[in-house]
């Protein structure tokens, strides 16, 4: 059976899975018991194509939307797909962050899109501006925004929860698709995770797994610093799964990726990150999954590789 956990032996940088004892196993299962007493006969059950009452309620209350404008799927990429399919068409003008998540990314190429990548620094775009929701609000608009968000890093992905926040027009035309693509949204993994919100664990639990992607982050600054600090640049992240490496221009990550999975460590290259050309010498790093003596090992292997590279070539900078 394929998985995305990495095998024996090898450490993955690569996708951002969380590792197990970030999971809140207790809560959700006295969540999953109370689901099962108190919402069984409709949670197992086919059910609209919002999804799950409930959580729709919880979900607009907390972001102050009315429940119809709310659209429970299973998982935030398939919003994404959904509008894509329903906005998106050949030569229709997109606008995305270079970097950009690379799945959209490839959403896009194959609606056939005209994107349009717009350069960012590791804070975000280059100068700061105003967001679409103010824009939008300013003009008596801010219905027309939309919201995507998902409980998969901060949960657990095997829910396969994610939500948007929609016009009232568009989350019709958005329920409408997702009858004509699954019929029902999964009710029962959504009453799940209403109970283990309702119950008040989300906050606590936010404060444990923060905790612990903390000091997974530093044990991987610390060995770039030890061994890349001057050769390369990185952002310590103030959050997140993920840390983003820039070297010089004579690291290409691609080349970089197959050396480095020799020795039994793997990331994601910089370029798949970019719509067009870019990110040739950059790589994201997850420290989401591995151990923290996996970190080191791992994070210090390809940093010998790295420097290995940049002491045959001479001196280099850090391509901007």
């Amino acid at each position: 059976m394929m998985s995305v956990l990495p095998g024996p032996g090898h450490i993955s940088f690569a996708r951002g899975v969380p590792a197990p004892e970030m999971f809140p196993t207790e809560e959700l299962a006295e969540a999953s018991h109370k689901a099962f007493r108190e919402h069984s006969a409709t949670a197992l059950n086919y059910g609209s194509p919002g999804g799950f009452p409930p959580l729709q309620e919880w979900i607009g209350a907390r972001h102050a939307a009315s429940p119809e404008r709310v659209l429970i799927t299973p998982g935030s990429f398939v919003l994404l797909s959904l509008l894509a399919r329903l906005l998106v068409s050949r030569s229709t003008a997109v606008a995305v962050e270079a970097p950009t998540y690379d799945r959209m990314s490839a959403l896009l190429k194959r609606a056939d899109a005209d994107v349009v990548s717009i350069a960012r620094s590791a804070r975000g775009l280059g100068e700061a501006q105003p967001s679409i929701h103010s824009l939008l609000e300013s003009r008596g608009a801010c219905d027309l925004s939309v919201l995507i968000s998902s409980f998969s890093k901060t949960i657990a992905p095997g829910l396969r929860v994610g939500y948007a926040i929609l016009p009232e027009r568009l989350a019709l035309a958005m329920a409408d698709s997702v009858l004509e693509t699954y019929v029902s949204p999964p009710l029962w993994p959504q009453a799940e995770l209403y109970e283990f919100l309702r119950a008040g664990h989300w906050e606590p639990h936010l404060h444990r797994i923060r905790a612990l992607l903390r000091t997974r982050r530093d044990v991987l600054v610390e060995r770039f610093t030890a061994g890349l600090l001057g050769r390369a640049r990185w952002e310590v992240p103030e959050g997140g799964y993920f840390l983003w490496l820039e070297l010089p221009s004579a690291i290409n990550t691609q080349q970089l990726l197959k050396a480095s999975a020799a020795v039994g460590v793997s990331f994601v290259p910089g370029d798949s990150f970019y719509p067009g050309e870019g990110g040739a010498s950059c790589a994201r790093f997850s420290h989401s999954y591995p151990t923290l003596d996996e970190i080191r090992l791992g994070a210090d292997r390809v940093v010998a590789l790295i420097r290995a590279r940049l002491d045959a070539d001479g001196p280099q900078h850090v391509a901007t």
